[in-house]
């Protein structure tokens, strides 16, 4: 019993350095850290983008305002004919992209009115038209005032709105006579109350 009191424990190896502050380095390893799933940003479905046509289309139709618009003799005619003979009541004016050329689309007869000439222009394209309003004065006079009107739906392409904004000028020094004129972009920013407010 008195040799297993005095006996002495087998000593550890490294254990004299751990004791004295040296600390064992880990192995090192290429290894790349392991990393937590739960943390990873969820992976979305990838979906093709789609093509952009808005800026050629207007590059396109500014070129094409840049370069004129070619305006119809008849686009004149008509008018001249409106103007002077009264034998129609209103004429109503498109552009043909294919060719860049303003033509005449649809005629008004000496018996129709403003009623027809809303119905004759269409709710998802531009157009120009020109309408002889003919009303009696204030001081009970009859008069006769030349109206032109450039409509532009909200649903129409922006292509066919610059277009038809920047030819504007173009067509309005052939119709020579015109009084006054109307942007409308809604139906009710060319009612028949506004032209007759516009006249008087």
């Amino acid at each position: 019993s008195r040799d297993r009191r005095t006996a002495k424990p087998t000593p550890i190896q490294g254990a004299g350095k751990a004791a004295r502050g040296t600390l064992l380095k880990p192995q090192a390893t290429n290894a790349a850290p392991r990393k937590n799933p739960s943390l990873l940003p969820p992976i979305l479905p990838s979906f093709p983008r789609p093509h952009r046509r808005r800026p050629a289309a207007m590059a396109m139709a500014y070129k094409m305002a840049t370069e004129g618009m070619n305006i119809k003799e008849e686009c004149k005619r008509w008018f001249t004919e409106m103007k002077w003979k009264k034998v129609h009541r209103f004429v109503v004016y498109k552009i043909d992209e294919r060719t860049r050329a303003v033509l005449v689309d649809k005629v008004g007869g000496p018996g129709e009115g403003y009623e027809e000439l809303v119905a004759a222009l269409p709710g998802d394209d531009c157009r120009y038209a020109v309408f002889d309003f003919d009303f009696v004065s204030v001081d009970n006079c009859q008069k006769s005032k030349i109206f032109f009107i450039l409509r532009s739906p909200a649903a129409s392409r922006i292509r066919a709105k610059i277009l038809y904004a920047t030819s504007k000028q173009g067509l309005r020094r052939v119709l020579e006579g015109v009084h006054y004129e109307v942007q409308a972009t809604e139906r009710s920013e060319m009612g028949f109350d506004v032209i007759r407010e516009r006249a008087q």
